[in-house]
């Protein structure tokens, strides 16, 4: 998934930085220190997207910077630093290639984003992330349908400069693409495992 979607490399970031990290004595997936690690690489990866990505045809997107391994590897360290105060906003990294001239900037969180998995008797595995963006989304109904339009510009960076007039990678302007992570802000993903047929569901957000 190449930019504006940013689903591809907040993946790979996140994938990379989940094997650095031992997690053979976590008990299952509701294990705090696996939660906790998932977490953290999730802000990691994260941040990074919120800095870096935008259309690419208007904005020059690191890409083999950010998923570089030794990149990677850095932002792995920065990981498993302990001076880290909890809930600190979790600064972006400098990949490679990386522009001097973008304002820094960081989109609130949002709400109306719903990840989901279906499994069935007979082995068939749906994994989905939709969107309406805001609350209620673009606030229309499609008539006979029951379902909300999304509002899928609330991505872009509202303000397009900053105060000393550099603009964002995700500044609106004419024709351009607004970011987004797959759909809107989570990654659904299937995975199945190398040595037996079975299947996974994962999603990033």
């Amino acid at each position: 998934m190449a930019p504006p979607t940013s689903g591809g490399i907040y993946t790979s970031q996140a994938i990379q930085l989940l094997s650095n990290v031992d997690l053979s004595a976590a008990n299952g997936p509701l294990d705090l220190e696996y939660l906790h690690r998932l977490i953290d690489i999730q802000d990691i990866a994260w941040s990074d997207r919120s800095q870096w990505l935008g259309d690419a045809d208007f904005a020059d997107v690191p890409v083999e910077g950010l998923t570089n391994e030794g990149y990677v590897f850095s932002r792995f360290v920065e990981l498993m630093r302990n001076d880290v105060s909890a809930g600190a906003p979790v600064p972006y990294g400098i990949p490679l290639g990386a522009p001097e001239t973008w304002a820094t900037g960081t989109l609130p969180e949002g709400s109306g984003t719903t990840h989901f998995t279906v499994a069935d008797r007979f082995g068939n595995l749906v994994s989905a992330t939709t969107t309406v963006e805001s609350g209620m989304g673009s606030k229309v109904v499609v008539p006979g349908r029951g379902f909300l339009l999304n509002n899928e510009l609330t991505d872009f960076q509202a303000l397009g400069f900053d105060s000393a007039g550099r603009p964002y990678a995700n500044s609106p302007e004419g024709g351009k693409r607004v970011r987004r992570t797959a759909l809107g802000g989570g990654c659904a993903n299937l995975w199945r495992k190398a040595t037996s047929q079975q299947y996974e569901s994962i999603t990033c957000h």
